[in-house]
């Protein structure tokens, strides 16, 4: 019995110790939540009055901060008093403080403007603009700054752009861009790019206000701010053709390519997208080559900012476009890097590949090395080209024809070049010479005196000569130089265009072609007559189950040229790289579309498109074979050509 009283007593403990906490715990959450909805309260009632507070705060202003005058005493008794302790300076009722000074009620109210969206709708209907407007005339330099700021928190607005523009605020931004007080320039300059941005009114009103010189003025500054936010009206502005042409006519080119090099990664990431943006016009793509705009560029490619990779990957895929520049890019190691951020996720990787594109459409030699085939757009004419081959060609990133030049001689290695750039001349005719008399006999065989005395002077003359020999020899610069003076017909040798040596042989067969084989009248018949000119020129067809020393014919060259390039037309035993290279070459003389591909274990071959033989209105596609059976056409994507084109 003990023992059950015991244990009821121990249950009421506890079902009484369970309800105290439950509830405990209910009066500590009905107390939080209590306090959460005063708090709630009060920042709801100080927002409605803030609101409130930003236009009363204008009127006020307006009004010259009398609450006795009649705009002033439309207001709300509590929201008139709240404004007063704004403009005034007072502590809302409580402990007197010090006045506020002008310059800080001027940044009160541009801050209660730019705070929230509804008190600018607010102060839009009031025509606040007007009123920053003319802050923006005033000598102190803060009342200027606390003006552009309040433009450019009314300029998020699409209302706010339109008041802006046609209330002057363009011209009064503009001017202030040339103040010596760095933030002023600053602030004028922020609030520039809110009015135009999405504005094309107001862009080209900035034009008309001499806002293109300073913006350009602007990208020299010395703050970072300053310059960021002239690059960003920039990029506004280039999507203007107009526009375009007049900030490449003052200069900003140049004030971009500057900007690249500024320590400072946003203006270096803005300039580049500024530089992007502007580079759709040809005579741009020519003021950054010539500006030196692509070395710096190159070294942003490498830079650890994000931002400022993929804008200056952006700015290379849009400049590449141009020859020059793509060229440089080539020799400063661009494709290897392009190449490199090519598998970068997201915009990086866009912008890479697109770049990449734009190198290699410039220089078919970095075109064929990477993608391993010229289409029959990519017509080689009047260029320098280099096929490595596959072996080098998958070993790394490209190589520049300059680079290769400079490497050791490798046997194993060897690399065919074309060069187009010029007909090499032939050399000019050796002088006639001029006859001289046969000298006379007498009846009885021997010879005159005269004569025999001539010779012993000739010889004679030749003995002095010869004695002085070393003394001529100091002289001999001298003498060249006297004749080259005296003489109106000696001839300077120019060097050749290019890094490739002339080419004399490879010119011989691009005349045979055009004299012998262009003349035929059907494109069937001239495809397969230059197969069997290219085959017999590079050793005549070849037995599948045969053996063919192409390798000992280009070793022999590079012996004897000591250099790794060896000149096509030198090439007189050659296989399926060889053949349709020269194959490609000479079409593209004769202006017959031919693509050239290059597959694994050695293969290369041409791909011509003619119509079918049956006189059908479709073209097809055809593998051209120049290696087993000479001149066959052996159409496209069938075992045959699948046969030629793999091992």
């Amino acid at each position: 019995m003990p023992t059950v009283q015991m244990h009821a007593t121990e249950l009421g403990w506890q079902r009484s110790l369970l309800v105290y906490t439950t509830q405990r715990d209910k009066a500590a959450r009905q107390g939080s939540e209590t306090r959460q909805q005063d708090k709630a309260a009060r920042q709801s009632s100080e927002t409605r009055q803030q609101d409130k507070c930003g236009a009363e705060l204008y009127r006020a202003e307006r009004v010259g901060c009398h609450p006795s005058s009649s705009e002033a005493n439309g207001l709300a008794r509590p929201t008139r008093a709240r404004l007063r302790c704004a403009v005034h300076g007072c502590n809302g009722g409580g402990p007197a403080s010090a006045p506020y000074s002008l310059e800080d009620r001027l940044h009160r109210s541009s801050i209660e403007v730019s705070t929230r969206a509804v008190n600018q709708k607010l102060l839009h209907e009031q025509e606040v603009e007007k009123m920053f407007i003319q802050l923006l005339s005033s000598e102190d330099d803060g009342v200027c700054i606390a003006g552009a700021e309040g433009v450019g928190a009314m300029a998020t607005l699409s209302s706010g752009k339109q008041a802006i523009g046609q209330g002057g605020g363009l011209e009064a931004l503009v001017a202030l861009l040339s103040k010596e007080n760095a933030s002023v320039r600053s602030a004028a300059i922020q609030a520039l790019v809110e009015v135009i941005t999405e504005s094309p009114a107001n862009t080209k009103q900035l034009s008309e206000c001499a806002g293109v010189e300073a913006l350009v003025q602007l990208l020299s500054d010395s703050e970072a701010m300053c310059r960021v936010c002239a690059a960003r009206c920039i990029i506004t502005m280039a999507t203007d053709d107009a526009l375009r042409a007049s900030l490449a006519g003052v200069g900003a080119v140049g004030a971009l390519v500057q900007c690249l090099s500024f320590q400072d990664s946003v203006v270096q990431t803005n300039a580049a997208q500024a530089i992007a943006s502007l580079a759709c016009d040809a005579a741009v793509r020519d003021q950054f080559a010539t500006g030196g705009g692509v070395a710096p560029l190159i070294k942003l490619l490498q830079c650890s900012h994000d931002n400022v990779r993929r804008s200056a990957t952006w700015a290379l895929s849009e400049c590449a476009r141009s020859k020059e520049v793509a060229e440089e890019a080539c020799k400063l190691g661009a494709l290897g890097i392009v190449q490199g951020l090519c598998s970068a996720q997201g915009k990086l990787g866009g912008f890479a590949r697109a770049a990449l594109i734009s190198l290699v459409d410039s220089s078919y030699a970095a075109k064929y090395w990477i993608t391993g085939k010229l289409s029959q757009t990519d017509i080689l004419y009047e260029c320098e080209f280099f096929d490595a081959g596959l072996a080098l060609s998958s070993a790394g990133p490209f190589v520049p024809l300059a680079e290769l030049i400079s490497r050791p001689l490798n046997l194993n290695l060897p690399i065919l070049t074309v060069n187009l750039l010029a007909m090499p001349t032939p050399p000019p005719p050796p002088p006639p010479v001029e006859e001289v008399a046969a000298p006379s006999t007498a009846l009885d065989g021997s010879q005159s005196a005269l004569s025999i005395s001539g010779r012993t002077k000739s010889r004679n003359t030749a003995s002095k000569a010869e004695g002085r020999g070393k003394k001529s020899a100091k002289n001999e610069k001298e003498a060249e130089t006297c004749i080259s003076e005296e003489s109106d017909e000696t001839v300077a040798v120019e060097k050749p265009p290019g890094l490739l040596t002339p080419d004399p042989d490879l010119w011989s067969h691009i005349s045979y072609v055009k004299t012998n084989i262009l003349t035929l009248a059907v494109a069937r018949d001239q495809v397969q007559q230059l197969a069997r000119y290219v085959s017999d020129k590079m050793g005549g067809p070849v037995h599948k189950t045969g053996t063919f020393g192409f390798e000992l014919s280009a070793s022999e060259i590079q012996q004897r040229l000591h250099t790794n390039l060896v000149p096509l037309g030198e090439v007189k035993a050659g296989v399926f790289q060889h053949r349709a290279l020269l194959f490609k070459v000479l079409c593209d003389q004769m202006g017959v579309g031919c693509s050239l591909i290059r597959g694994e274990y050695g293969r290369h071959w041409n791909e011509v498109t003619l119509m079918d033989d049956d006189g059908g209105s479709t073209p097809s596609c055809f593998v051209v074979d120049l290696m087993f059976d000479v001149g066959r056409l052996l159409q496209a994507q069938t075992p045959e050509a699948a046969a030629y084109q793999h091992f």
